[in-house]
Protein backbone atom coordinates (compact mmCIF):
# COMPACT_ATOMS: atom_id res chain seq x y z
CA UNK A 1 0.00 0.00 0.00
CA UNK A 2 1.14 3.52 -0.81
CA UNK A 3 0.00 6.98 0.13
CA UNK A 4 -0.97 9.59 -2.45
CA UNK A 5 -1.79 13.27 -2.02
CA UNK A 6 -5.13 14.05 -3.65
CA UNK A 7 -6.34 17.62 -4.18
CA UNK A 8 -10.07 18.07 -3.52
CA UNK A 9 -12.31 20.48 -5.41
CA UNK A 10 -11.89 23.06 -2.61
CA UNK A 11 -8.09 22.84 -3.12
CA UNK A 12 -7.66 20.99 0.15
CA UNK A 13 -5.09 18.18 -0.06
CA UNK A 14 -5.79 14.84 1.60
CA UNK A 15 -3.64 11.76 1.95
CA UNK A 16 -5.16 8.52 0.71
CA UNK A 17 -3.84 5.02 1.12
CA UNK A 18 -4.11 3.12 -2.15
CA UNK A 19 -2.74 0.00 -3.79
CA UNK A 20 0.68 0.12 -5.43
CA UNK A 21 -0.92 -0.34 -8.86
CA UNK A 22 -3.32 2.55 -8.30
CA UNK A 23 -0.52 4.78 -7.00
CA UNK A 24 1.52 4.11 -10.15
CA UNK A 25 -1.41 4.93 -12.43
CA UNK A 26 -2.11 8.08 -10.39
CA UNK A 27 1.55 9.09 -10.79
CA UNK A 28 1.29 8.59 -14.55
CA UNK A 29 -1.85 10.73 -14.65
CA UNK A 30 -0.11 13.51 -12.72
CA UNK A 31 2.78 13.41 -15.20
CA UNK A 32 0.34 13.63 -18.10
CA UNK A 33 -1.44 16.60 -16.50
CA UNK A 34 1.88 18.40 -16.13
CA UNK A 35 2.72 17.68 -19.78
CA UNK A 36 -0.68 18.98 -20.88
CA UNK A 37 -0.15 22.14 -18.85
CA UNK A 38 3.29 22.71 -20.39
CA UNK A 39 1.97 22.04 -23.92
CA UNK A 40 -0.81 24.55 -23.40
CA UNK A 41 1.69 27.15 -22.17
CA UNK A 42 3.75 26.61 -25.33
CA UNK A 43 0.67 26.88 -27.53
CA UNK A 44 -0.38 30.14 -25.87
CA UNK A 45 3.11 31.57 -26.22
CA UNK A 46 3.20 30.59 -29.87
CA UNK A 47 -0.27 32.02 -30.50
CA UNK A 48 0.65 35.33 -28.85
CA UNK A 49 3.86 35.56 -30.88
CA UNK A 50 1.97 34.96 -34.10
CA UNK A 51 -0.65 37.57 -33.21
CA UNK A 52 2.05 40.15 -32.39
CA UNK A 53 3.66 39.62 -35.78
CA UNK A 54 0.34 40.04 -37.54
CA UNK A 55 -0.51 43.19 -35.57
CA UNK A 56 2.84 44.76 -36.46
CA UNK A 57 2.16 44.09 -40.18
CA UNK A 58 4.91 41.55 -40.61
CA UNK A 59 4.34 39.19 -43.47
CA UNK A 60 3.56 35.76 -42.22
CA UNK A 61 3.87 32.55 -44.16
CA UNK A 62 0.78 30.70 -45.36
CA UNK A 63 -1.52 30.12 -42.40
CA UNK A 64 -2.47 26.73 -43.83
CA UNK A 65 1.14 25.54 -43.79
CA UNK A 66 2.05 22.94 -41.20
CA UNK A 67 3.24 24.62 -38.02
CA UNK A 68 6.41 22.82 -36.85
CA UNK A 69 5.62 23.37 -33.16
CA UNK A 70 2.10 21.96 -33.47
CA UNK A 71 3.44 19.09 -35.54
CA UNK A 72 5.95 18.20 -32.80
CA UNK A 73 3.26 18.50 -30.14
CA UNK A 74 0.95 16.21 -32.12
CA UNK A 75 3.78 13.71 -32.56
CA UNK A 76 4.48 13.75 -28.81
CA UNK A 77 0.78 13.32 -28.03
CA UNK A 78 0.58 10.34 -30.40
CA UNK A 79 3.67 8.80 -28.78
CA UNK A 80 2.16 9.37 -25.32
CA UNK A 81 -1.08 7.67 -26.39
CA UNK A 82 0.99 4.72 -27.57
CA UNK A 83 2.77 4.58 -24.19
CA UNK A 84 -0.57 4.85 -22.37
CA UNK A 85 -1.95 1.97 -24.44
CA UNK A 86 1.08 -0.11 -23.51
CA UNK A 87 0.54 0.69 -19.81
CA UNK A 88 -3.14 -0.26 -20.08
CA UNK A 89 -2.48 -3.77 -21.31
CA UNK A 90 -0.13 -4.64 -18.46
CA UNK A 91 -2.94 -5.76 -16.17
CA UNK A 92 -4.81 -7.84 -18.78
CA UNK A 93 -4.45 -11.60 -19.01
CA UNK A 94 -2.19 -12.94 -21.76
CA UNK A 95 -5.15 -13.99 -23.92
CA UNK A 96 -6.90 -10.66 -23.43
CA UNK A 97 -3.69 -8.74 -24.15
CA UNK A 98 -3.12 -10.72 -27.35
CA UNK A 99 -6.59 -9.90 -28.70
CA UNK A 100 -6.42 -6.29 -27.49
CA UNK A 101 -3.09 -5.66 -29.24
CA UNK A 102 -4.24 -7.29 -32.47
CA UNK A 103 -7.45 -5.25 -32.51
CA UNK A 104 -6.30 -1.83 -31.30
CA UNK A 105 -2.64 -1.72 -32.34
CA UNK A 106 -2.52 -3.92 -35.42
CA UNK A 107 -6.06 -2.89 -36.49
CA UNK A 108 -7.12 -6.42 -37.37
CA UNK A 109 -10.83 -7.18 -37.62
CA UNK A 110 -12.47 -9.47 -35.09
CA UNK A 111 -12.92 -12.02 -37.84
CA UNK A 112 -9.25 -11.72 -38.82
CA UNK A 113 -8.14 -12.18 -35.21
CA UNK A 114 -10.36 -15.26 -34.87
CA UNK A 115 -8.86 -16.75 -38.03
CA UNK A 116 -5.29 -15.97 -36.95
CA UNK A 117 -5.73 -17.44 -33.45
CA UNK A 118 -7.89 -20.34 -34.57
CA UNK A 119 -10.75 -19.40 -32.20
CA UNK A 120 -14.38 -18.47 -32.64
CA UNK A 121 -15.24 -14.83 -33.44
CA UNK A 122 -17.57 -14.71 -30.42
CA UNK A 123 -14.58 -15.58 -28.21
CA UNK A 124 -12.71 -12.61 -29.68
CA UNK A 125 -15.70 -10.34 -28.93
CA UNK A 126 -15.94 -11.66 -25.36
CA UNK A 127 -12.23 -11.09 -24.75
CA UNK A 128 -12.38 -7.56 -26.17
CA UNK A 129 -15.43 -6.75 -24.04
CA UNK A 130 -13.62 -8.11 -20.98
CA UNK A 131 -10.60 -5.93 -21.81
CA UNK A 132 -12.71 -2.81 -22.14
CA UNK A 133 -14.58 -3.49 -18.91
CA UNK A 134 -11.31 -4.12 -17.06
CA UNK A 135 -9.78 -0.91 -18.38
CA UNK A 136 -12.88 1.14 -17.55
CA UNK A 137 -13.04 -0.34 -14.06
CA UNK A 138 -9.34 0.30 -13.51
CA UNK A 139 -9.55 3.96 -14.50
CA UNK A 140 -12.80 4.82 -12.69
Amino acid sequence: MKTIHYKLYNKKVVELEVSDEFAEQYRLLEIEEKRDYEREKKRKKHRVSYENLAENHFEVEDKNAIDPLNYLIEQEEAAQKERDLTNMVEFLTDKQREVFVMYFKQHLSKQGIARKLGIDESTVRKRLNACIKKIQKYFE
